[in-house]
């Protein structure tokens, strides 16, 4: 008898049984990154944003931030690209404010937060 060069049904069996493996394996692995990068890109939007606001608020003379802090807004860019994007400002005594920036994410992590000093001016009134 010959011996056959052929490919059994139990070597077929075998290889599908490899790819599938790999593929439960590799697929959650590639899904999971996905979501990590674009949770990265997130948190690298909300740190632009946040840091742009807050140089604009310590660039303001200290007897406006009162006013200016309670309406403290995200911009058109971020509201675009951050979920429920909520900004806060606050003083933080005579020299220094912290602002900060929220976001629907998953898990609710805590709020994202940068202080700035405030150099002291003299106001001419």
């Amino acid at each position: 008898m010959k011996p056959r060069s052929g490919v059994t049904l139990t070597e077929l069996l075998v290889a599908a049984t490899v790819v599938v493996t790999g593929m439960a394996i590799v697929a959650p692995l590639a899904i999971r990154s996905g979501r990590m990068w674009l949770e990265t890109r997130a948190q690298h939007i909300a740190m632009d944003e946040l840091s742009n606001q807050l140089e604009q608020i310590i660039s303001l003379p200290a007897n406006e931030l009162p006013a200016e802090l309670p309406r403290l807004a995200a911009s058109d860019w971020a509201t675009e690209r951050l979920p429920g994007v909520q900004l806060n400002g606050e003083r933080l005594g005579h020299d220094a404010v912290r602002v900060s920036i929220n976001w629907t994410r998953v898990g609710d992590p805590k709020p994202i937060e940068l202080i700035g000093w405030i150099s002291p001016q003299e106001t001419s009134e």
